[in-house]
């Protein structure tokens, strides 16, 4: 008898042991997924915000250069149209603060002093010459200068020695080089590294450009501003007077804004998978994503006995709540194949024309009457309106709360409608 109860007393030791083990090992991981689903909130919010800001799960809207050109992405679109913004001599367009406005770009951007221009400075800007996309070059204080823009808003590849090449050309021609602009949609796509150009011209490169940091990417947008929209264009707009001009710019500005945006959104998508996919969070994530898969069930099997404890007069039937409202009706959330459905049911006979017309009108109040719930559906003895399974399992953090509330309404406006009748 002593051994049977010192086997006893083991054996409840051991299964508390383990117990404790267990239960341990649940509030770490408990922990762990708040951690990582905090993480991925803030994350998720500035890809949402940037999403909502730019219009990225939309088209632009009419914009003009798309009307005219199907090819809005491409090279020579981009480069014309800043050739027509730049250049002093644009009929009806041009102004020399726009130029100036561009160099107080490049100055902030590099902590560069490069000095405005003035309307005595002779200056030329030149499409393709030697394949430069853009060419700026002027005189100023008895010195020939120019700005080299190459643009890769397009994306394209470089091409070997791209830069010094054009570099090299500007000094050839005795030109003091002041900067060589790298146009990019977003940050990510980075000038080459000196490394990749040949020896023929990277010694060349480092003296003249790299060195005096006048290699300067500009982006059509950044996070931190410093960019051709928000920088240079915007300010453009609050510089010009001409309504022709301001619709000009604020076109080019709103379709600048919409391919930056769209670039911008998929790089916060990879930052967010890479910290996704770190040694410590990639199990737990995994876990996540295992609960996700199983979300419409495990939702199911919370929602219908806690509804069951906090609403008394309902009775639960496998997946339906009811609760009998008179003697021939009765009101019912239960879930189905179609999702989940509040509805009013006759115990007996089919309904009149009066009853549908009731019913109706209690489906159509503004708790019901909105996006998440589908059209109101019907027989000969009830009256449904369904929502789907997504919507439970993934938007409601007050989802008892909502329930209770739905059903109440239906008893609610039944009553209401039962006495005025």
């Amino acid at each position: 008898m002593n051994t049977l109860n010192i086997d006893i007393n083991k054996t409840e030791n051991l299964l508390a042991k383990i117990k404790n083990f267990y239960s341990n090992k649940i509030d770490l991981a408990k922990k762990e997924i708040d951690r990582l689903l905090k993480n991925s909130r803030e994350e998720s919010k500035k890809i949402t915000k940037m999403r909502k800001k730019y219009g990225i799960n939309q088209q632009p809207g009419f914009n003009i250069f798309e009307v005219i050109s199907d090819q809005y992405q491409k090279e020579n679109l981009h480069s014309n149209i800043l050739k027509t913004i730049l250049d002093p001599q644009t009929k009806e367009i041009g102004n020399i603060v726009f130029l100036n406005k561009f160099v107080d770009l490049l100055n902030k951007k590099a902590d560069l002093n490069i000095l405005h221009f003035s309307e005595n400075d002779d200056i030329q800007i030149e499409r393709e010459k030697r394949n430069i996309d853009l060419l700026i070059h002027y005189n100023k204080n008895n010195e020939k200068r120019a700005i080299i823009i190459e643009n890769k808003i397009n994306d394209a590849e470089d091409q070997p020695d791209q830069l010094p090449r054009h570099a090299k050309y500007v000094i050839d021609e005795r030109m003091k080089i002041e900067a060589v602009v790298y146009l990019t949609k977003t940050r990510d796509k980075k000038p080459p590294n000196k490394t990749a150009y040949s020896e023929e011209y990277r010694g060349f490169y480092q003296e003249e450009v790299l060195k005096g940091n006048k290699e300067i990417h500009i982006s059509v947008i950044d996070q931190n501003k410093i960019d051709l929209s928000h920088f240079f264009l915007d300010a453009c707009i609050k510089e010009t007077q001409e309504k022709t001009t301001e619709v000009f710019l604020e076109q080019y500005n709103n379709l600048l804004k919409h391919l930056g945006g769209r670039e911008m959104t998929k790089e916060l998508d990879r930052e967010l998978l890479l910290k996704l996919c770190e040694k410590d969070n990639i199990e737990g994530f995994q876990n996540i994503g295992n609960i996700w898969e199983k979300r419409n069930a495990i939702v199911e099997a919370m929602l219908f006995p806690e509804l069951e404890k906090r609403l008394n007069d309902y009775k639960l039937k496998g997946v339906i709540l009811i609760k009998k409202i008179d003697e021939k009706h009765e009101i019912r959330f239960g879930r189905d194949d179609g999702g989940y459905h509040f509805s009013i049911m006759k115990l007996s006979g089919d309904l009149s024309g009066i009853e549908k017309e009731r019913y109706q009108s209690i489906f159509k109040c503004p708790f019901f009457n909105n996006t998440r719930f589908k059209e109101i559906d019907y027989n000969q003895r009830e009256f449904w309106r369904y929502v789907d399974a997504e919507h439970i399992a993934s938007h409601h953090e007050n989802l008892f709360e909502w329930v209770f509330t739905g059903l109440k309404k239906i008893e609610e406006l039944y009553k209401n409608e039962k006495t005025s009748s």
